[in-house]
């Protein structure tokens, strides 16, 4: 199957889908420009270093230095990756309830030549990625549609083609025995969907997963536990299957019909398409990996970012972006001297300006404030180099990053 570099927006017509998916993303026109926070001229000058990657990435790096009003000290650090030159992958932390630091993550790897943060998480609930995630093939977390959460969007990686897809995804998936079949909706989500089972997998890790009354423990399609209480919100083992429906649900009613030693089928799958032209959209396929993302801020040249007064407050913010030709900008805006989330960095417009300045025709906001974290390896197996700060300052962990390697 033909997989095009990147997806585009148009494409979509429900306004609303589009507002409730990408919260950064404003139709053209809706921001009034004059009233944001004007931009940098940073980009004005010369870059302060710049040095080649393996494979043909480069990098640039602009840093104001230290400025009288400390505030306003900005690092803004991009790694250009020639289309088709690195291979890009998704890396993890150890579980979904672990949040890992973005290097932790790639040091055992010396092929990883660029990595930077990925996905937003809920760092309330032992830092559980807010959508879907998928790693070397395997489903981590994925939900079936549903009135709250209808679409998961976000960037499919395809290791194979060295592409990166916008997409939708979805689950779809059964739980069948002798006593029929239900719905399976939802893989180590952080709560019970109102219909249809849950199942929690070593995967989820040992923070306390949501359970409903009852929960039966499957291995090699054999029921060998039910389990209630405390001791249904435990880590599953590597060769088990934990199923649980909210109350009251004809799900749960199915579950309370399972006995010991009862057979019992769990299948699931990935569905979704890719997002924007050509229409209509191609099936997601087998990812390697995909994890949920910010939304478009910039698309076809144009800002697409707001000016509320959430999007104006000026943070660190990471973003990938792609240029014309398809080359892919890794990039990272920060103050570069561990000084917090509100100090240096952009707004999002002006983090969208920055982006065009940059070369993109289209670009993604990835997660931001401290979990902004740009690193490089100038030679494969070498030391990892951070870009947006220094290499000793504090790394907050992340749940997920991309990965670029050299293969």
């Amino acid at each position: 199957m033909a997989r095009r570099r990147f997806g585009w927006f148009a494409a979509i017509t429900s306004a609303s889908l589009i507002a409730g998916l990408l919260t950064t993303f404003a139709n053209p026109g809706t921001a009034n420009a004059a009233a944001c926070l004007p931009d940098t001229k940073l980009l004005n000058k010369t870059p302060v270093s710049s040095f080649n990657l393996p494979q043909g990435a480069h990098v640039r790096i602009w840093d104001t230095g230290v400025l009288a009003r400390w505030q306003d000290d900005v690092r803004i650090a991009v790694v250009t990756i020639p289309r088709g030159s690195l291979t890009p992958t998704i890396a993890t932390s150890p579980t979904l309830s672990r949040a890992t630091p973005t290097s932790a993550m790639v040091r055992s790897d010396p092929s990883s030549v660029v990595a930077i943060n990925a996905d937003h998480f809920n760092p309330a609930v032992g830092g559980i990625p807010n959508v879907a995630q998928i790693s070397k093939g395997k489903i981590n977390k994925l939900s079936a549609a549903s009135g709250n959460d209808p679409w998961q969007f976000g960037m499919a990686v395809y290791s194979d083609t060295k592409s990166i897809i916008n997409a939708t995804a979805r689950l779809a998936g059964s739980v069948s025995s002798s006593s029929g079949a239900v719905s399976l909706t939802a893989v180590n989500w952080q709560t019970l969907k109102p219909a249809g089972i849950t199942v929690y997998t070593s995967a989820w890790g040992t923070y306390p997963h949501p359970t409903g009354l009852r929960t039966i423990v499957v291995s090699a399609g054999v029921v060998v536990a039910v389990k209630a209480g405390k001791a249904a919100t435990v880590r599953p083992k590597a060769n088990e299957q934990w199923l649980t429906a909210s109350p009251g649900t004809s799900a749960a009613k199915y579950l309370s019909g399972l006995r010991l030693g009862q057979l019992v089928s769990v299948t699931y799958r990935l569905t979704g398409s890719h997002v924007g032209d050509p229409y209509p959209h191609q099936p997601i396929g087998t990812p390697t990996g995909f994890v949920g993302v910010g939304g478009f801020i910039l698309r076809a040249g144009v800002n697409r970012a707001s000016c509320d007064a959430r999007s104006e407050s000026r943070r660190p913010r990471s973003a990938i972006a792609w240029t014309r030709s398809g080359d892919l900008l890794v990039v990272s805006v920060s103050d570069p001297h561990d000084r917090g989330t509100r100090s240096g960095g952009a707004t999002v417009h002006q983090w969208a300006n920055i982006l065009a300045k940059l070369g993109a025709v289209d670009g993604v906001n990835l997660d931001g404030g401290t979990s902004t974290t740009l690193w490089v390896r100038r030679s494969i197996g070498g030391a990892l180099i951070r870009l947006d700060q220094a290499t000793s300052s504090s790394e907050r962990p992340v749940v997920n990053a991309f990965s670029f390697r050299a293969a």
